[in-house]
């Protein structure tokens, strides 16, 4: 097993696992350069989880997935308010919009879905594994999963792009920073739309390391992260000691 695991967010349906590796390796071999530090490709795991949310429309019915797809909509209007949803659509675009809610009608559709989620990154960790790098709704999912099980001990937690500074998503991981998890860095894209709903460490506490980032107009887009000199000096701190 590796000592670096990557876990991605929503929207990677298309991708693979084999093609994510082929951007983010490369993107966060160019972040540890900057700590004067190199790893290969064989010390890097790409948890891929995209692939539970493609649909399957040999096998879908579709109408029923019309239909619950409007419940659904229906459904985060009333949580999170019609005008909220227009918003989204506006800022967002409508691809991202629908793309939303596919993945909220997939999760409605098969209730085990956020725990075959979770389950692919514990089956993709191991003793090995010191460094645990999420992004965007990936953060949620580690974050989760990392505080289910507190037996899990890894040196370093690098969250991108994180929505987790918003009370709902923080409320989902109860709020905790995971017991066995020693250093916690979140890095901040000063133009990244997902992660300006509110701070990390505001929710979860001081034991969080926070640190700003300028990702220019791929504010939310994971390999400017990674590449960044604050993700690969956190990387090149957890190696240094494990």
């Amino acid at each position: 097993m590796t000592s670096i695991v990557l876990l991605h967010g929503a929207f990677n349906e298309l991708w693979g696992p084999n093609e994510l590796a082929s951007r983010w390796v490369p993107a966060l071999q160019d972040g540890v350069w900057h700590a004067g530090v190199t790893i290969d490709r064989s010390d890097v795991t790409v948890c891929f989880y995209g692939d539970l949310f493609r649909r399957q429309p040999e096998t879908d019915d579709a109408a029923e997935w019309t239909a619950k797809r409007a419940d659904v909509e229906d459904m985060l209007a009333d949580m999170a308010g019609t005008d909220a949803l227009h918003a989204l659509n506006e800022v967002a675009g409508k691809e991202t919009y629908d793309r939303t809610v596919d993945m909220f009608t997939m999760m409605a559709e098969d209730p085990t879905l956020a725990d075959k989620v979770k389950h692919r990154l514990l089956d993709a960790m191991s003793d090995d594994t010191c460094v645990l790098i999420a992004h965007s709704l990936g953060t949620v999912v580690a974050v989760r999963a990392l505080t289910d099980h507190p037996d899990i001990a890894i040196d370093t937690l690098i969250t991108m792009g994180s929505p987790l500074g918003a009370g709902p998503f923080a409320n989902f991981c109860d709020g905790k920073h995971p017991a066995g998890v020693r250093r916690w860095v979140n890095i901040v894209a000063t133009t990244d739309p997902v992660a300006a709903a509110g701070r990390v460490p505001g929710l979860f506490g001081s034991g969080v390391e926070e640190h700003l980032v300028d990702n220019g107009h791929r504010g939310h887009a994971a390999e400017p992260y990674l590449n960044s000199a604050q993700v690969g000096h956190a990387v090149a701190g957890a190696l240094a000691v494990n």
